[in-house]
């Protein structure tokens, strides 16, 4: 029988290019939790009238990127009570829409690309003129949602964040800074 001995280390202990590569490595084993900002966005449009929601998004930093959803739109007489909670982007937003008072709409999304500019509105009952009032309010709404979802990743994927995780773990890294099972 042969025995092997190799040195470990916990994150801290670990500089320069050994850092650098136990923190992509960790990257590279951490997928993007997007869940609580998704159903955060899902309880805001929700609030201001939108159902049936399906929101898209994708990547950060590339041509294209962004964010975009589809929903039917009713106007929510009680908008800012089924907010919840003051925020002076999305009052001014529920304000926009409280104007425009769209009884019926469907907002849709097409193409590859899943950016706010993709996103289209058909009003169903109401005054049809209105529909770019719609589809500025859920562009916004979209991009939004894009910039909290960019934020929150880079917060995930940040070193520090990534070295706290690794510390919380227990994890253990060669010399070279290859995680060790």
């Amino acid at each position: 029988m042969k025995t092997i001995e190799i040195e470990l280390y916990k994150i801290d202990e670990l500089a320069g290019q050994a850092l650098a590569k136990a923190l992509d490595k960790l990257r590279e084993a951490t997928e993007f939790d997007h869940a609580f900002m998704t159903e955060e966005f899902h309880g805001v449009l929700e609030a201001l009238g939108f159902t049936g929601i399906e929101c898209r998004f994708n990547s950060f930093g590339s041509q294209g990127d962004g964010a975009s959803f589809t929903a039917h739109y009713a106007y929510n007489i009680d908008w800012l009570e089924d907010l919840g909670f003051e925020d002076a982007d999305l009052i001014a937003i529920g304000t926009e829409l409280e104007k425009l008072r769209i009884r019926s709409a469907e907002i849709m999304a097409s193409g590859r690309y899943c950016h706010s500019g993709t996103m289209d509105v058909e009003v169903i009952e109401g005054d049809t003129a209105l529909e770019d009032g719609l589809l500025t309010e859920a562009r916004c709404l979209a991009d939004r949602y894009y910039r909290q979802l960019e934020i929150d990743y880079n917060y995930q994927f940040s070193d520090d964040t990534l070295m706290e995780s690794a510390r919380a773990n227990g994890l253990e890294f060669t010399a070279d800074g290859e995680i060790w099972s």
